[in-house]
């Protein structure tokens, strides 16, 4: 089996817990899938996990709710470091991002694949476009471009890296949150960890390889912190069905309270180093004005 690293274009490996197609790279530590399947394959697999939920977000009845109650908290911390406010979002899925970014004053836009994605929100007529982010030429720069979930899912997630950095402004923000293999959590859990068995996860990343990578590429990480502790023990102790009933029979008002608690509680938990997501922000340098 032919393999080059995404990350570095090392050809050695080693297997990574035995049976279940994994392999680490030799070099720089890059952690995928040995075989990498086509574009046509992503898709059908992005397709199949809007139809049937295979992700945590089958657990929300309330998804919009829970997904722009996050937003607004993660808008307002991007608030603090963006020189702007024209954002793309990458990989939008149903849109709540996009939709809450614009609700509160963001130039947003998005970019999805799914077709079945871009269906569940069609009625709220939200400005991302149906593309492949490699084929999206947007004609226009931003101050932040942002990756939810999303460069797990790439087939060349170097090269989403380097676009995401020409398609930035100098000064820049690129948020990030994937999977964090390195965490304390991942480790505990091993071959039974939950990124595994998300339907398109291809690649796993540890903070320390992620920072190589967008160092390579000219960015400045700015922060990386950990997320997700809560999907995480929910997800791991087989307890997402009492996510589903609560968010089915209380009022959105008490879920999007829940929201908030959640979402603080995640943050106290990574103060403790828990969780197994990582959320890093980088930056584009500023180009020195010309004399």
């Amino acid at each position: 089996m032919t393999y080059t690293c995404n990350f570095c274009g090392e050809r050695e490996y080693s297997l990574l817990y035995q049976g279940k197609g994994l392999v680490r790279c030799g070099n720089c530590g890059l952690i995928s899938l040995l075989t990498i399947p086509g574009d046509n394959e992503v898709r059908e697999l992005y397709d199949k996990e809007y139809s049937t939920g295979e992700s945590f977000n089958q657990f929300y009845a309330n998804l919009s709710v829970v997904r722009k109650s996050e937003a607004a908290l993660r808008l307002r911390s991007l608030g603090k470091l963006a020189q702007g406010r024209e954002l793309l979002d990458v990989g939008s899925g149903m849109g709540y991002f996009v939709e809450a970014a614009i609700e509160r004053g963001w130039d947003a836009q998005g970019v999805e694949i799914s077709e079945k994605a871009l269906a569940l929100q069609k009625d709220r007529a939200l400005p991302i476009f149906h593309s492949s982010f490699e084929l999206f030429e947007p004609g226009k720069l931003y101050d932040v471009v942002t990756l939810w979930a999303m460069l797990e899912h790439a087939v060349d997630p170097r090269g989403m890296l380097e676009k995401t950095y020409k398609l930035l402004k100098p000064g820049g923000i690129l948020v990030i949150e994937t999977g964090d293999i390195s965490s304390h959590n991942a480790q505990r859990d091993g071959a039974n960890w939950r990124m595994f068995y998300i339907a398109g996860h291809l690649y796993f990343f540890s903070g320390a390889c992620l920072d190589m990578v967008l160092d390579a590429i000219g960015f400045t990480v700015l922060e990386t912190h950990l997320d997700k502790w809560v999907e995480h023990s929910l997800m791991q102790n087989r307890a997402q069905d009492s996510v589903l009933i609560a968010n089915s029979v209380l009022p959105q008002r008490v879920v999007r309270m829940m929201s908030y608690l959640k979402s603080y509680v995640n943050r106290g938990a990574a103060s403790l180093g828990l969780g197994d997501v990582m959320i890093k922000i980088a930056q584009k340098p500023q180009i020195p004005h010309a004399e």
